[in-house]
């Protein structure tokens, strides 16, 4: 029999939840199998509100979410459909908008009695999807991180540290509390597979270095300087990352920790040139400042 890998293994997990569960459920769940519940976030209400609009799809009516530029801000507007010789018609029924408070208001038409409770459930209850996304920020952020070889993701190659070993039987453990099968597979330790995850991590690390990259290009002396500030930050959190998995990624991480590194130095040179602007500006206020001094003594 092959030898396996004894730190990474192949994941994947199928969403067999039917009914959607609660936020706090989730998080319960989560502390029961001595996982952080921080890592179940509160579902942004741009979301529940664009949820609690799909709600009332049917094949009699439609909900369209949308940005109004009337005030700037999310709106859905709801539709009743007909057939009239042949062709679909559509006619107003209602309009809803998220405040500021992240409340929806009735704005327009004729108020739903389904549109405000349709929200509050989607507020505080989780889809699989949802649940998904708890599971991978369990990996990314108590773990090293999942790593599809495949763009569409699905499948994943997670590595464990040492002192972790049980993560993963604990992600299972929760996962199954709330009806989804997370699975996991252990890996032959072979040159092909070795290639294959370290594929999977640098490609990760190429995708994060981009949009670094991206980021900083757009940066110039008027940038704040906290934007430049935290993205140093984030470069050193990827650096951080990088290194923690260099044993896995086969001689492709000298490279990616020279791009990561060259951004830095890039972005170092635009901190210099918002430094200076902002000098700029504070020299100009003294100036001005002074000027009406002088001008209220003249008088």
């Amino acid at each position: 029999m092959a030898e396996q890998l004894s730190n990474v293994y192949l994941a994947f997990w199928n969403l067999a939840c039917k009914e959607p569960v609660s936020v706090a459920t989730v998080r319960q769940r989560l502390v029961e199998n001595r996982l952080n519940a921080e890592r179940a976030s509160d579902v942004p209400a741009s979301t529940a509100f664009r949820r609690a609009a799909d709600s009332l799809r049917s094949k009699e009516t439609e909900a369209k979410t949308y940005t109004s530029l009337t005030t700037n801000r999310l709106r859905a507007q709801v539709d009743a459909l007909t057939e009239e010789e042949g062709r679909l018609r559509r006619s107003f029924v209602g309009q809803y908008e998220l405040s500021e408070d992240d409340i929806p208001v009735h704005v327009a038409g004729r108020e739903l009695s389904e549109f405000v409770p349709a929200f509050e459930q989607a507020s505080t209850h989780y889809t699989g999807a949802d649940i998904s996304k708890v599971i991978q920020a369990i990996l990314e952020k108590d773990g090293l991180g999942a790593y599809s070889p495949r763009k569409g993701g699905g499948v994943y190659f997670v590595p464990v540290r040492p002192d972790a070993a049980d993560l993963l039987t604990r992600i299972a453990a929760f996962a199954a509390s709330v009806d989804v099968r997370f699975l996991t597979y252990s890996i032959p330790d072979n040159a092909a597979q070795r290639a294959e995850i370290a594929d999977a991590i640098a490609s990760t690390f190429a995708d994060e270095i981009r949009v670094h990259a991206e980021a900083i290009n757009a940066y110039d002396h008027e940038t704040k300087a906290g934007t430049a500030t935290n993205r140093d930050e984030a470069i050193t959190a990827t650096l951080t990352h990088m290194a923690n998995l260099q044993h896995l990624m086969n001689g492709r991480y000298a490279q990616l920790v020279t791009d990561a590194e060259t951004l830095k130095i890039r972005l170092g040179e635009v901190r210099v040139r918002i430094d200076a602007h902002i000098a700029a500006q504070n020299a100009q206020r003294r100036v001005s400042g002074q000027r009406r001094i002088v001008t209220a003594a003249s008088v």
